[in-house]
């Protein structure tokens, strides 16, 4: 008789003639866990190692389709498992470390009196630990023209234009399984009091949960971008959260859509080469309007104007604080590196960044300048500032040598010809060659 028990794991044992499931799920920790089953042998007259016969059958899988696990469903991966056991008080104890997935062993053992024990039986180790789903920091929604108008909210107003958003668009990505394939998850969108109001609907369509914007969104006074979240839940049943920036558009190719309502905007987005939102960076617009502004937590802005710009607009983009963020010794090694041959800068932001002391060169002086702020010797960088901005659209005629026929602009030129002005950014930290920068 088997008297399963757990240390440091959970497991489950399938018996072979029945079709009983008593399973038990454990947090794994690297996709495997140390297993240790106790069997009780009270009547054996004496135990003898030499008389023990195992086999272990790694990812159990059903040979014959009768959805029975039977002695025609055992292949054996290891033809002699005596290793994994030992033998203490008269029990006979299975034990070691195994992976996620669901095993078999079979067991016989006869006595010195000739009493024989057999048994065949599978234990699953089932990876229950927590996982974090990862959201984009904003989505753009779009509005799109009806034609003919529909009314799609059951509302009693045809729509002329609409958006769908489904909760699974929110994701950037989530965990990998122990063979590196991304797990399966389903999403729903979490609650949140506007939900279920004119212009943002929830419909479920192919089995899908989806966000239904219309033109009443913008006619309840819904310009700005609003935080939305989402459940994630995966195949074990372990839930996650996470949340992204909603940004409503009504941008139709001859205006917007729903009746001019969408007030004139300039959005800022201030990302990093990987795409991650930058906050705190100060866009500073001179012209029709003379003002600072700041970008969230995401690196976004968006600024609502009327009556709308004349002229046109001169934008900079700044942030000078906390110098020493992001810049360590590992930088410092790798800058010297690049400088002795060994491994070279690999993109051209990273030499931006490398060029500390602004000279549009790297050197034994970026090296020195870069140890002194580490040491507090000096609070900020003598010829720069902490980060440094470029427009997104910038191209390298030379990526071995960015400083090579360009020029770099403090500040940019926005022509205000259009109701709805879209401006994007790179930034980079000075001193961070690992751009670890925002993770600190």
């Amino acid at each position: 008789m088997l008297f399963p028990i757990y240390s440091f794991f959970l497991f489950s044992i399938f018996h072979s003639e029945r079709d009983d499931k008593y399973l038990l799920d454990f947090d794994a920790s690297g996709c495997q866990t140390f297993v240790e089953i106790p069997i009780l042998l009270n009547d054996l007259c004496a135990f003898d190692f030499d008389l023990l016969q195992t086999a272990l059958d790694l990812d159990v899988q059903e040979i014959n389709g009768d959805s029975y696990f039977t002695p025609i469903d055992f292949i054996p991966d290891v033809e002699n498992a005596n290793p994994f056991f030992s033998w203490q008080n008269d029990t006979l104890t299975f034990e070691g470390v195994f992976p996620e997935g669901l095993h078999a062993l079979e067991i016989n053992l006869s006595d010195t009196c000739g009493a024989r024990y057999r048994d065949l039986f599978r234990f699953q180790i089932s990876d229950t630990t927590t996982f974090t789903p990862i959201c984009k920091p904003g989505i753009a929604v779009n509005l799109e023209a009806v034609s003919p108008p529909i009314d799609l909210d059951n509302d009693g107003n045809p729509e002329v234009a609409m958006a769908r958003l489904y909760s699974d668009q929110l994701l950037i990505e989530h965990d990998f399984d122990c063979q590196s394939q991304g797990i399966p998850i389903s999403t729903i969108f979490n609650e949140n009091e506007d939900i279920g109001e004119p212009g943002l609907s929830i419909l479920q369509e192919d089995g899908k949960s989806q966000l239904l914007f219309t033109c009443d969104f913008f006619y309840r006074g819904y310009h700005n971008p609003f935080e939305l979240g989402i459940i994630a839940t995966n195949q074990q049943g372990v839930e996650g959260n996470c949340k992204s920036l909603i940004y409503v558009l009504d941008r139709g190719v001859d205006g917007p859509l729903c009746a001019q309502v969408e007030l004139p905007s300039i959005t800022v987005e201030v990302e990093t080469i990987e795409g991650r939102g930058i906050p705190a960076a100060e866009i500073g617009i001179q012209g029709s309007i003379n003002q600072t502004f700041v970008t969230n937590y995401y690196g976004f802005l968006q600024i609502g104007t009327r009556p709308w710009l004349v002229g046109d607009m001169e934008v900079s983009v700044r942030r000078n604080d906390e110098p020493n963020t992001g810049v360590s010794v590992t930088d410092i090694s790798i800058l010297r590196r690049h400088l002795l041959g060994i491994t070279s800068l690999p993109t051209p932001w990273h030499q931006l960044a490398a060029d500390v002391n602004n000279d549009q060169l790297l050197s034994l002086m970026d090296v020195i300048e870069m140890q002194r702020v580490i040491l507090g010797v000096q609070d900020q960088f003598s010829n720069n500032s902490s980060w440094r901005f470029f427009d997104d659209s910038i191209r390298f005629e030379n990526p071995s040598d960015p400083w090579a026929g360009q020029t770099f602009p403090d500040s940019w030129t926005v022509h205000a010809n259009s109701d709805f002005i879209r401006l994007r950014f790179i930034g980079v930290k000075i001193g961070d060659l690992n751009m670890n920068a925002l993770d600190q």
